[in-house]
């Protein structure tokens, strides 16, 4: 089974990577509120890579040509609800800024122990399950490798960060990680699902609607709206009402 997932956060800056080492909240709106109020930072902080959502779009419409399974969700470890009972080994490749295997033990056991998924651990919950064949991950240039240094940025305007050391196990299945230029010569665009991560708890709620854009793609191709998973892990609870609708993202077409 071929899976292309995509995280919105891969169109952001280096604002998703300082925004996860701020509190959750049952209620991104109210986290991004919060965050705002509560730091020095500013909304025109927030700023999109521009060259990494046209690719995303790129992607999406030559994938969506091959393959009309698509889902959309609030959070990335949503497609388990797809992928956990599916039977067959995944080829999966991830467009993130994220690589989603783990980012700290706790992960780990919880995972293991618990069966307790989180949006940085879905990966490893696959890999545990023994569902993973292969892992292609397309990463931003402020992504950070698995079981390697994390940042951990400071709240404070630009974005600075100190290192954390981590020591988590072996990601033990053919593990392929780059930039986008990295795989310049990718042209098998087949897939037998392609699941979206709208991600508002790392997505600043002004760029809540490219999500919405890619809903609008998906439903001039096929002419039915996108398959909507709003469920989340037992770790968190996601807003079930976003900010913008289809008709804001079908303004922004025109």
């Amino acid at each position: 089974m071929r899976v292309l997932t995509i995280d919105l956060d891969y169109i952001t800056t280096d604002y998703a990577r300082f925004s996860e080492n701020y509190n959750f909240s049952q209620f991104p709106g109210k986290r991004w509120d919060d965050l705002i109020l509560d730091t020095p930072v500013h909304p025109y902080d927030f700023k999109i890579d521009s060259s990494n959502l046209l690719y995303i779009i790129d992607v999406f419409t030559r994938s969506l040509e091959l393959c009309e399974n698509v889902v959309f969700g609030k959070e990335h470890e949503s497609i388990l609800y797809e992928l956990e009972s599916c039977g067959e080994q995944i080829d999966l490749i991830n467009i993130d800024q994220h690589h989603d295997i783990a980012y700290r033990i706790e992960n780990i056991d919880n995972v293991e122990k618990y069966n307790v998924v989180s949006e940085g651990s879905w990966v490893w919950y696959l890999y545990r399950k023994n569902l993973i064949s292969s892992y292609k991950w397309i990463k931003t240039e402020t992504s950070v490798s698995y079981n390697k240094d994390k940042p951990s940025f400071g709240i404070k305007r630009g974005f600075n960060y100190q290192l954390d050391s981590l020591n988590l196990p072996p990601f033990d299945v053919p593990f392929i990680e780059g930039l986008k230029t990295d795989f310049a010569d990718w042209d098998d665009f087949e897939f037998d699902l392609i699941y979206i991560s709208e991600s508002p708890q790392y997505v600043f709620p002004e760029h809540w609607v490219y999500a919405e854009l890619l809903k609008v793609i998906y439903k001039n191709r096929y002419h039915k709206l996108p398959k909507q998973i709003d469920q989340r892990s037992e770790e968190h609870t996601s807003e079930l009402q976003s900010r913008v609708d289809i008709s804001y993202a079908v303004f922004c077409l025109k």
